[in-house]
């Protein structure tokens, strides 16, 4: 912190969800912790509760691969958008919400997932010691997405009972179905089944892209420390203007 602390730093616009109270801008600053040796010529910094805090993009900089979803073979997934995590889910509703709408604009398909067990003695597993039961149950109050989320008639809702996405369920005969080979991720927890469905993705090699600000942890630490593992090894993290942008694409004459 001490490297932060000598830096001039210019606040130039407030955020007021999280907790997060101000953007700060370096112009200059050098930071030692980037493993490939690059320097952050002109990082972002959030202050959370009077600490330096780094923006998403500046720290999947260094690990982060280049690269856009194709619209023609892209789909939209929204991970567990649901009341058991609405405390840190209706943060992101906007953004999520512009990426969901140019989803449909370009005619991509869209697809929900919901967590919910049974019985956790039989669908508990691991995650229900982890956890300690404390899991959405399906029928419960905690179990239905938010009541902004709002999935249309051929839209799929994919339930599940583990962090991933793919286990156990019929999601992947569904992208093989629909000929896609480009996953976008958003939605809820970052760290968990954002990032393990992103790693189960590109083991089943699709190309993975994750929104940065289309998905939340339950603290700041949480949340860019995963999007920086996932930038590093298995998806590239752009904001939710980059993948609308991406996803909004006309194609231009002489494309095919």
């Amino acid at each position: 912190m001490s490297t932060f602390h000598t830096q001039q730093h210019r606040a130039e616009t407030s955020r007021a969800a999280g907790g997060i109270n101000a953007l700060v801008h370096t112009p200059g600053l050098e930071s030692p912790g980037f493993s490939r040796g690059q320097d952050v010529k002109a990082a972002t910094f959030w202050i959370v509760e009077g600490v330096l805090v780094m923006d998403p993009m500046s720290a999947v900089a260094p690990y982060n691969h280049e690269g856009v979803p194709d619209p023609a073979r892209t789909a939209l997934l929204v991970i567990d958008m649901q009341e058991h995590f609405a405390d840190i889910a209706t943060a992101i509703l906007p953004a999520l919400s512009s990426l969901v709408m140019a989803a449909r604009n370009a005619d991509i398909q869209v697809f929900y997932t919901r967590h919910g067990h049974h019985d956790l003695s039989v669908d508990g597993g691991v995650l229900a010691t982890w956890w300690s039961n404390d899991l959405s149950m399906v029928g419960d109050a905690s179990w239905p997405l938010l009541s902004m989320i709002t999935p249309q008639p051929d839209e799929p809702i994919i339930d599940k009972t583990r962090y991933s996405a793919f286990f156990g369920t019929q999601l992947a005969s569904l992208l093989s179905a629909r000929d896609v080979s480009d996953l976008v991720i958003c939605g809820v927890v970052t760290n968990c089944c954002i990032e393990t469905t992103a790693r189960d993705g590109f083991v089943r090699d699709y190309n993975v892209f994750v929104a940065s600000d289309a998905t939340a942890a339950t603290n700041e630490d949480l949340h860019i420390s995963s999007l920086k593992g996932m930038a590093y090894s298995c998806a590239r993290v752009l904001t939710t203007e980059q993948l609308c942008d991406a996803l909004e694409r006309q194609p231009r004459d002489g494309d095919v």
